[in-house]
């Protein structure tokens, strides 16, 4: 929970454990951490935006590759990502879009998740239930608007999403 890259520490042996955990907390607002797969080597940082009814209704507006970061930081972002085989991308969208369908998500948001093209798989990372600054770049290859959609979408229009891709346009 601290945002930003904070309380992000790679851990590679045993020995280091202790103190990354300890200024993890530190870092840490509620004081809790928690442990992960470090997935670093070959992994890109893919994220997926999201357009929910509230009701189910689930559309995407493609995926963006946020790979380029320093110190956790995104800063510079690709889409669609370029990856000569899309067929992982394609997973990472359905499972994106199932997840989104399952809570019935209303509004925007970014799923994220990290992504090894070669190795054909992916972990999922958290969802952002936001519009993040990075939204203009979806909104360049989508050519919608994506803060007139949150706005419509937050007065309970849910029929104007109707060309926007859903799951069988993956």
């Amino acid at each position: 929970d601290g945002g930003g890259g904070r309380g992000i520490r790679l851990v590679s042996k045993a020995a280091d454990l202790k103190t990354a955990v300890q200024r993890c907390i530190a870092e840490s607002p509620s004081g809790k951490v928690f442990v992960e797969k470090a997935a670093v080597d070959g992994f890109k940082h893919i994220e997926v935006q999201i357009v929910g009814d509230g009701k189910g209704g689930v559309k995407h507006v493609w995926e963006r590759d946020c790979s380029m970061q320093r110190r956790f930081q995104k800063i510079v972002e690709v889409a669609p990502a370029v990856v000569a085989d899309r067929s992982t991308v394609v997973q990472v969208i359905a499972a994106a879009m199932r997840m989104a369908q399952g809570v019935k998500y209303l509004g925007l948001g970014t799923f994220e998740f990290l992504v090894n093209i070669d190795k054909k798989e992916f972990y999922f990372l958290e969802i952002n239930p936001r519009i993040q600054v990075e939204h203009t770049i979806s909104e360049s290859i989508a050519g919608i608007d994506l803060v007139q959609e949150q706005l419509l979408l937050a007065q309970g229009l849910t029929d104007h999403t109707a060309s926007l891709p859903t799951t069988a346009d993956v």
